[in-house]
């Protein structure tokens, strides 16, 4: 395993540790409502061990930024309302938390989904772009070449303009 994949799994669980910490020695009132903020809240830092190595997986790390900020948006607005609900849980019903906890949950999946179909697609692109833009090297070159073998006619400064137009 690689020191950097090491630290994050460090990191994410002292992440748990904290949470789990707060949500059992402050003295919230543990019904329906506090359990289902806590299992959600549970899901919301297990989510970080799939969705940050899934991004930067791809071939270029700046292309995963959008998918480990969603994800990290998304820990960070579900360990604040699962404290709150926990807080707040003596008052509340649960139906509530559970009801926007599986709405966060679902935008969470759908912006994940969303912004590694992008990745991918804009992988793609770049991949189709290096390779056109490969071809078109090696026909300018081939253009110089043959501009080099027409020294001193009419050809080469034809050949030579054209491959400078292939350069753009």
């Amino acid at each position: 395993m690689s020191k950097n994949k090491t630290r994050f799994l460090i990191i994410v669980a002292a992440v748990f540790v904290a949470f789990s910490v707060i949500a059992f020695a402050v003295p919230f009132i543990k019904n329906g409502l506090f359990w289902s903020a806590y299992i959600f809240a549970v899901i919301a830092i297990a989510a970080q061990i799939y969705a940050y190595p899934k991004a930067f997986a791809g071939e270029s790390a700046k292309s995963g930024f959008p998918i480990a900020k969603l994800s990290t948006v998304y820990l960070g607005a579900q360990l604040v309302l699962s404290l709150l609900f926990m807080a707040v849980a003596k008052w509340v019903p649960a139906w509530v938390g559970i009801v926007i906890f599986i709405l966060m949950l679902c935008a969470a999946v759908i912006g994940f989904i969303s912004a590694d179909t992008m990745r991918d697609e804009v992988e793609r692109q770049d991949a189709v772009i290096k390779k056109e833009v490969k071809k078109m090297r090696s026909i300018q070159s081939k253009m110089i070449s043959l501009a080099s073998t027409c020294k001193g006619t009419d050809a080469e400064s034809a050949v030579t303009a054209l491959a400078e137009d292939l350069r753009y």
